[in-house]
Parts: C-alpha cells; structure tokens; sequence
C-alpha cells in the first residue's frame, strides 16, 4: 500500500461541482460492482488542485473538508507546504508510503475513543483487535493523551491520514462493517490505497475509457522522485487498501476500471489485512532490527514477524547497528551506511572499515562510535571519524554506547567504561577483568544503570559504577549470535531462536530461523514517532 505524505493546497476551482457516490458495502465476487468508500455519499463536491510535494494532485472540497481518495479526509496542516529531507530514492520496502515519522503514532500506541451515539460498536472493537493481533500497534481507551481517534457515527465512511494532533475522527456509516473500519484505520495509521504506488503500471492497467472523468483522480499515482516512501517490492492484489476492479466510478459497471496485466481481475478484500499490509505496517513501526542472510529486518517484537527493509548486506557485517532517531548506522564489507528506517533508503558515509565491531550510539551529542583494530572512534553526522584518546584499545568483543559512556570489553577480558563528558584524553574506568568469551553487550532501558552482558552461556547484569556482576536467570544462552533491548526487555538470538526476554531472565520464544543472525539494534527513542 501507499502511505502517508503531504499536500500543497492551491484554491484554484477546476470544473463544475459533482455528485460523489455512496458509502461503502463489501463484496466477495470480481464481477460484482463494489461501493467505494466515500466520506460524504450522495453530496456534491467541488473539485480543487494542491501539490504533493511539488507534483499536482486533484482532491474535492465538501462541506469545507478537503476530500483526497474518496475517503481520507486531509486536515489544514496537510495542506501546508511540507520540506522532503529523505535522501536519494533508491530504497527498498514491501508495500508503499511516506516516511514521515512526524505523521506516525507515538511509541506504537493509539489511544481512542468511542462516540457513545455510534451503532454496532464491536465492529470497532473487533477491527483494534484485529489491528493489535497482526501489528506492533497498540490501541488503549484514552484518558488524558492528547493525540487520539474517536470513532463516531456518519453517513459515509473516511479518516484522517495519519497522526494529526489533537481529537481526529474515523467516521463510520451504517453500510460501514468491520472490514471497513480496518480498512479507515489503516488510513489513520497512515495507509494510502494500493493503487496509487508508483510502480502500480508495472501490475495494473487502469481503464481510463471505462472510469467517469470527474473521478480519474481517485486513479491517481505518485512519482517517488517527488514522494518519499513505502513504493517497493510486490503489488499487493490482497491489500485492505486497494481497490475492486469493478466499483461504481465505472462507466459501465459491468466492466472492470483496472484490471491485471493479463487483462484477469481480482477479489477485492475487505476482511482483513493481508500479508503485504501486515509487513507494511511492521516496516513503519517497529523498533527490532536484525541482519540477517544478506537482509535488514524489521521485527515487531510483539511476535516476532518481520519485514524485509532492504536486501543488500551480504558479506561481512559488524555485530552492532546504532541507532539515529530516524536513522540506523550499520557496517556492511568496508563500508559505513546510514539507513532510514522509515523508508528503507540509505546512503554510503566512507569506506575503509574493514573488520570493525560495529557502530553504536547516538550518545554525547550527535556522535556514534565504532571499534575497528586498536582505536575507538567518534563518528558524526557527515561520517567522518575521529580516533578517542591514544590508549591502545586492542581488538574489542564488543562495544555499546549508553548515557554518557561507551562500554567496552576488550580482547584482554577488561570491561572498561569511556566517560565522554571529560575532554581529551578521555577518562577510562576499568570495570573489571575475567570477560572472556563474550557473546554480546546490550542495555534494556535508557536510564537503566545496568548493562547485560552474555558471556559463554550466561547472561550478567553489570552495574556500571562499580563493575558489580550478577548472574541472571539460567546458563541457557549458548549459541548466542545478537543482543539488543528496549522497554525493559532484551531480544536475544540463540540457538537461531528470537527470544524476548525479561530483567528476570524468563524468556519467550518469537520464533525460529535466526541462525546466522549478523547484527542486531534498536530505536530506543520512539517518543519522537
């Protein structure tokens, strides 16, 4: 599917006003006509021109709510002009959408509300549990938050595209079910229709000739050069979010107005969401990231489904990928490369790190920081590297950067901790010995003063002040490829399992098929979502 972007409002009136069509109802058969999803059925609108990020788009005003896709209603600040920042657009991702973590919901979680006058509320109930039992989503009754949904009762069927800030609604229709208030949900998470990813002409032919003029822009595509976003891999004939080949904005209704390449049609779904839906949204959410068989993963730690980002890190990777707000940082051969996470695109910063433990980070500012051979490097933003003090840092088992330290256990077995407030040289306490055979080194919380530590089959909890080692749990931890932890919990591949696992050091499996798991990281700082 497509997500989320922005629009440049123009007021400029094309032609004369128009009727739209009714509220949506669900089919199972090709060749029946399916009702597209309206948020005003039956009224007129007036047809306008804006700019999605310099490219021109149609949307209709209707009663003063500026209508895009029939559905999505797009609110005042939509309508701004909003500065792309995405880098070049060579990313890879399944499904479509906009990598504006500005537009996404904050730390996974949706609170809402329910309009006391709404009929059938389990359709409601039944689509969140649908949504939270597929996706790292969350969606809590909301008390005092101020970004939240109310789902309340009207003629049509529409959302709000994404996050907006304050009260937003899904407004729900009697002909709306369950189906399509999965469907208006995932335009509040910031879903746009399938048919309008760039590469949709590659799958589909849309018939033009069979498709009422006044609505050809429900048809409309957008060009990644001007819309950074979700827009690779698989056309999704499945997606909640895609159109029926036959609707009521054909001509003649007994022809399709899009169909597949070979000229065959599809079922439209309005069931549930599908794969390539599920692994869009688990690109866009989640906050687990693993190399793994030349691939970066995201994961949602939820249950341990994942989606592909990007399948280009074959060879050597480093242990340890850093994370940089929307950015993660990671070593791929002799490369440094800044991934988005958000949109799957990523850009080389220098070469010549050969062998290097990892980068981790951000701490002290804007820097990262990287082991390679003897030296500790700072790294900044531009990817330039600075050696840390003169010490011999010999070849480190590994690294990790938390509050204003970096953590490192050298090839000596001394764990030892860089205190980066102290200017040059860089005070260094040593934390103690005996640190052989290390496996991995991660924290689970931001303001934990503990770091966890697997070393042969144990994992430790280290106090890092005084070096004080802890065993926890049970020595179960041979085979260890990766650690990495957030919330209050760690995620650690071994014996090629995905575990979670607690402070306590009870785990839960979230599935097999890790073995040869590379690196491991995570986004720590979901607030800014």
């Amino acid at each position: 599917m497509f997500i989320l972007f922005c629009l440049n409002a123009c007021d400029k009136q094309l032609d004369e006003s128009h009727n739209v069509h009714p509220a949506a109802i669900t089919t199972s058969d090709s060749s029946s006509v399916f009702i597209i999803e309206q948020a005003f059925p039956g009224q007129t609108g007036i047809p306008k021109k804006g700019e999605l990020f310099g490219q021109t788009i149609s949307y209709k005003d209707i009663n003063g709510e500026a209508v895009f896709q029939g559905d999505i209603l797009l609110s005042p600040e939509q309508l701004a002009v909003i500065t792309d920042s995405a880098g070049s657009a060579n990313g890879r991702i399944s499904g479509a959408g906009l990598a504006d973590k500005f537009k996404r919901w904050r730390s996974f979680i949706i609170p809402y509300t329910i309009d006391p006058a709404l009929p059938n509320k389990a359709r409601v109930t039944d689509a969140i549990a649908h949504w939270e039992s597929k996706t790292p989503l969350r969606f809590v009754m909301r008390t005092s938050q101020s970004d939240y949904i109310t789902f309340r009762p009207s003629s049509g069927c529409s959302s709000k595209l994404g996050r907006i800030g304050g009260q937003q609604f899904i407004n729900l229709g009697t002909g709306c079910n369950t189906g399509t208030a999965i469907h208006e949900i995932g335009h509040a998470v910031g879903l746009l229709h399938e048919q309008a990813r760039t590469n949709r002409d590659s799958h589909i032919s849309v018939k033009y000739d069979n498709i009422l003029q006044t609505e050809w822009d429900q048809f409309d595509k957008y060009q990644l050069s001007t819309t950074p976003g979700f827009d690779f891999r698989e056309f999704d004939f499945n997606s909640i979010m895609l159109y029926a080949p036959f609707n009521t904005y054909a001509i003649n209704q007994s022809k399709p107005t899009m169909t597949r390449k070979d000229g065959s049609t599809w079922t439209p779904n309005r069931s549930s969401l599908s794969a390539g839906d599920i692994k869009t949204v688990t690109s866009m959410y989640a906050n687990l990231y693993i190399i793994w068989n030349k691939y970066l993963y995201a994961v949602n730690v939820k249950d341990g489904s994942y989606a592909a980002i990007d399948n280009t890190w074959s060879g050597f990777n480093a242990k340890f990928i850093a994370e940089d707000d929307a950015y993660l940082w990671a070593i791929n051969g002799e490369t440094l490369w800044r991934v988005d996470r958000l949109s799957g695109k990523f850009k080389s910063f220098g070469s010549g790190w050969s062998g290097a433990m990892g980068v981790t980070g951000i701490v002290n500012g804007n820097t990262r920081w990287a082991i390679q051979g003897t030296n500790l490097y700072a790294i900044n933003a531009q990817g330039q590297r600075f050696k840390v003090t003169n010490r011999n840092w010999n070849s480190a088992q590994a690294i990790l950067a938390h509050k204003d330290y970096v953590f490192v256990v050298r090839s000596d077995n001394r764990l030892v901790r860089v205190d980066l407030n102290t200017p040059e040289p860089k005070v260094v306490r040593d934390l103690g010995g005996g640190w052989s055979n290390v496996k991995a080194i991660a924290v689970s919380r931001a303001s934990s003063n503990e770091v966890y530590i697997i070393r042969g089959s144990s994992l430790y909890r280290v106090n890092i002040d005084t070096g004080n080692a802890v065993v926890v749990g049970l020595s179960q931890w041979a085979g260890t490829e990766g650690m990495a932890g957030i919330d209050g919990k760690l995620y650690i591949v071994a014996g090629g399992i995905l575990w979670e696992v607690d402070e306590n050091g009870n785990r839960r499996s979230l599935g097999g098929g890790w073995s040869g798991t590379q690196s491991m990281g995570v986004v720590r700082n979901a607030n800014v979502l």
